[in-house]
């Protein structure tokens, strides 16, 4: 019996060489608001919805024969819809089919993807002059996060914008 579970588990290895190659560290939604402030780009800190304005290609056509292929990223346009965060002593910027580019990208067989349509989330995106803003997405990306039903991400957020965040929730990732 011992040397069955032996041979399954060498099988199930041998068929799954990357199963446990790409380790992503939890993202920490008030880190990120610090190193988005600390950064020589110009961040937008976005919560609600991006709608893709074109069909979402899947990444290069996957499969285990190129998975270790590299893949270029691809950009998806999208409408964003929700509201600009502001400190808290002012009023949420609201935002109506702000075109938003998406970004997403794969490290071996792991690739991101356009945040669901019917999800509230909050995104770091980098704003340009001249361009449409930029949401980009790693797979273990740190610039999109859930948003709880009670939303108590964004009155934190809200309250770093003039001081250091000093809470440490760590949300979900999105996707």
């Amino acid at each position: 019996m011992t040397l069955r579970r032996i041979l399954i588990a060498a099988c199930i290895m041998t068929l799954t060489p990357n199963a446990a190659a790409l380790s992503c560290k939890p993202p920490n939604l008030l880190k990120r608001m610090e190193d988005a402030k600390a950064s020589e780009d110009v961040y937008y800190v976005l919560s609600g919805t991006f709608t893709p304005q074109t069909e979402v290609p899947a990444h290069a056509h996957f499969n285990l024969q190129n998975q270790h292929k590299k893949r270029p990223p691809i950009t998806v346009n999208t409408l964003f819809n929700g509201v600009s965060l502001t400190p808290n002593h002012a009023p949420n910027v609201p935002m109506s089919n702000v075109p938003v580019n998406v970004k997403t990208s794969c490290v071996l067989a792991w690739c991101s993807s356009v945040p669901a349509q019917n999800k509230d989330r909050i995104a770091f995106v980098v704003v340009k002059p001249g361009q449409a803003p930029l949401l980009e997405i790693a797979p273990c990306s740190r610039n999109v996060f859930s948003v709880s039903q009670n939303k108590k991400e964004i009155g934190l957020l809200k309250s770093c914008f003039e001081k250091p965040c000093n809470a440490n929730p760590e949300p979900r990732r999105a996707y």
